[in-house]
């Protein structure tokens, strides 16, 4: 593809800055191929390393992707600010962002907010035994919870805790395009796995680990963009898969939960390495950036280790107010119906 912008720089540094000014200027395009790295190091008088380690930083910061013998092309959606808001035609409803139905969603309640301090522990306690109640009604190991910002966010943040850029992840196709982009947000490769109506493929895991994926993301309920529920036969034929590959990191994104029109089912217990995330978005309020994660004690703790540093919890205003609502019997009757 012809193009005219052609990056600038006298080292690598440089020649990655001006890329991606270019991208937020608008002066280069989404999914445009870069010059090769030795045209580009003719024009610009530099050694093909400096080119080549510029377009290496791109790819660590997920704004390119190396395709080989093609070059190295920017990204569909480049992690570089805040994605342009899908417009639908007059009359068409929009499915793609998964939003509920805002007549369904419960009233928030008005509560009184917890005397939080530094140093408190992470998870309200109300919404921990709350949460590990539920989880464990659903055969999912309750022992060790953390509180993240939404289901992507507990995804990312548990991908970090064991994977490093140029990791396999195995992950459904078609599957959900935000979990593509984190991945290549995050310099990790996607190894697709087929689904059917019962989610992802027996055959279709059995590949995908073999070809070394380093982890696993499921969805075992309300799947994007098929719909597909995984039933007590497929779990478990996951399950005994997983249990062949205690080093593979299994991650269940059950973005549902409640309203995912399935009961909740779980192929991770076997596993050494794992986290199921269960998200309040879709049920209780998509401005709640709020899901439950458990997992193994190593996961979970590294989990919570690195929250400290950055946000270091979730407001505990937004857990006392999912408390609330998972504690009010109307609010259950309207999630079941």
């Amino acid at each position: 593809m012809l193009i005219q912008y052609r990056p600038q720089g006298r080292n690598a540094s440089e020649i990655s800055r001006d890329v991606e000014s270019a991208l937020r200027e608008g002066r280069i395009a989404p999914g445009v191929t870069l010059p090769p790295v030795r045209v580009l190091a003719a024009e610009l008088h530099v050694s093909p390393v400096t080119v080549a380690s510029a377009y290496r930083e791109l790819r660590e910061k997920g704004i390119a992707r190396g395709n080989g013998r093609a070059g190295t092309r920017i990204t569909g959606a480049p992690p570089i600010g805040p994605r342009p808001p899908l417009v639908a035609p007059a009359g068409v409803r929009n499915l793609l962002v998964g939003s509920p139905d805002p007549a369904l969603l419960p009233s928030l309640p008005a509560v009184t907010p917890p005397r939080r301090l530094y140093g408190d522990a992470p998870v309200l306690p109300r919404l921990g035994r709350l949460a590990a109640g539920q989880l464990e009604a659903d055969g999912i190991d309750p022992r060790h919870l953390a509180v993240v910002g939404g289901a992507l966010d507990g995804v990312e943040r548990v991908l970090q805790a064991w994977l490093r850029p140029g990791d396999r992840v195995a992950v459904e196709d078609p599957g959900y395009p935000p979990v593509a982009d984190l991945l290549t947000a995050m310099d990790l490769a996607a190894v697709p796995m087929a689904v059917d109506d019962y989610g992802v493929r027996p055959d279709a895991l059995r590949d995908a680990l073999g070809a070394g994926g380093q982890a696993v993301l499921f969805t075992p309920r309300a799947q994007a963009p098929t719909g597909a529920a995984w039933d007590e036969a497929r779990a478990g034929e996951l399950a005994a898969l997983l249990a062949g590959h205690p080093g593979v990191l299994a991650i269940e994104d059950d973005h549902a939960g409640p309203v995912a029109g399935a009961p909740a089912r779980t192929a991770v217990g076997a596993t050494g390495r794992w986290a199921t995330i269960r998200s309040v978005s879709k049920s209780l309020s998509p401005d709640l950036r709020l899901a439950v994660l458990a997992g193994d004690e190593v996961t979970v703790s590294r989990v919570e280790g690195r929250q400290a540093l950055g946000t270091g919890w979730v407001s505990g205003l937004l857990q006392e107010i999912v408390a609330e609502l998972w504690s009010d019997r109307e609010v259950g009757r309207l999630l079941e119906r």
